[in-house]
């Protein structure tokens, strides 16, 4: 299951995607543990999906060199989202239409992403609100993978 959140839904975990974390369920007094490992390629725009593949594909060996179940690591992928219809083909992954995005998503997932943190940074509240709701809207149900 691909996972797409707003990067403002995730600012209080950054800092959980160092390493292993623990979480507490609020007011049960229980504390779960749980593994937080995900890899974050720097920078994220400038990994278009095939080279992506081949990212995932080397931290996947790697993993295995190194005795490790490569599918403890959480493929993640943070960029930013502008719906530009009328963009062109040579764009931005995560720029143009909201096939052109669904598209680029889609790409994403079948290189490995299994999270997206999008950034919908524009210039008020009511902006990205409205950039998130056509994103749910419009792109996310014609993501694959």
């Amino acid at each position: 299951m691909i996972r797409i959140f707003a990067l403002a839904v995730l600012i209080g975990l950054a800092l959980g995607f160092a390493g292993s974390a623990t979480a507490q369920r609020p007011g049960d007094g229980q504390a779960p543990r749980f593994q937080v490992d995900p890899w974050w390629p720097r920078p994220p725009v400038k990994l278009y999906p095939a080279e992506m593949a081949v990212a995932v594909r080397r931290l996947r060996d790697m993993a295995v060199t190194a005795r490790r179940d490569p599918a403890t690591i959480a493929i993640s992928f943070k960029g930013p989202l502008r719906f530009h219809d009328g963009a062109g083909r040579d764009r931005t992954p995560l720029t143009g239409s909201a096939a052109q995005i669904a598209e680029d998503l889609s790409a994403y997932a079948a290189a490995g992403v299994e999270h997206f943190v999008l950034d919908f940074s524009v210039g008020s509240v009511p902006e990205m609100l409205d950039v998130l709701e056509r994103t749910m809207a419009d792109v996310k149900p014609r993501v694959r993978g």
